[in-house]
């Protein structure tokens, strides 16, 4: 269900085009990865840059609204245009703050290698590679990439087999079900969240 809706299966490419997507789009997850790797481990700027850092990378690398609608799945068709506006904002500003936590408290000296490119249609591509250690096991993370429009955009990540994508897709329609089937029930919650992000 993600790849069938963010990448669009379908068959299309000759060999040559085909060739080109799939080498332009392991340099972009393999200087995407490089580039988050190396925030993460630097100790030369304070959080809130580093925020900002995050947040320019995922408006830069990450087709947002793409996925931020895959994920509130049908209600995105019930919210109003205001709730949407606000839900992008807020789901931007959640994925940032939680994450940029979590991957901060793991990774510091590791970098990221590409084990395979395999094609996903059209305009998509399914990179494979993992993040790797000296000190740990290696960590598979899958990237899944798109280029509707001759721009690359990440728009699924999968560690160890788990969807982004997926897991906040659960965890959305889990909220809205518990607030009344209510879009605005989600909004409140992932304010609150932010606050306590905020506040750690």
């Amino acid at each position: 269900a993600v790849l069938a809706f963010a990448l669009g299966l379908s068959a299309g490419y000759g060999p040559a085009a085909a060739e080109e997507l799939d080498e332009g789009a392991a340099e972009f997850v393999q200087s995407l990865s490089n580039r988050t790797l190396e925030m993460l481990r630097t100790s030369e700027i304070s959080e809130d840059e580093r925020l900002e850092r995050f947040h320019a990378l995922l408006r830069e690398a990450f087709d947002i609204s793409a996925i931020g609608a895959f994920v509130l799945g049908r209600y995105w068709r019930t919210a109003t245009q205001d709730q949407r506006a606000e839900y992008l904002r807020l789901f931007e500003d959640y994925i940032v703050r939680s994450y940029s936590a979590r991957l901060g408290s793991v990774y510091s000296g590791e970098g990221f290698e590409i084990n395979r490119v395999l094609p996903q249609g059209d305009d998509g591509v399914l990179v494979r590679g993992r993040i790797t250690s000296e000190k740990n096991p290696p960590i598979r993370v899958d990237w899944y990439v798109r280029r509707p429009q001759g721009v690359y955009k990440v728009v699924d990540v999968r560690v160890e087999g788990v969807s982004m994508v997926r897991t906040q897709r659960d965890e959305f329609t889990s909220v809205i079900q518990r607030k009344g089937g209510e879009v605005e029930g989600l909004l409140e919650v992932l304010r609150e969240k932010i606050k306590q992000l905020e506040s750690e």
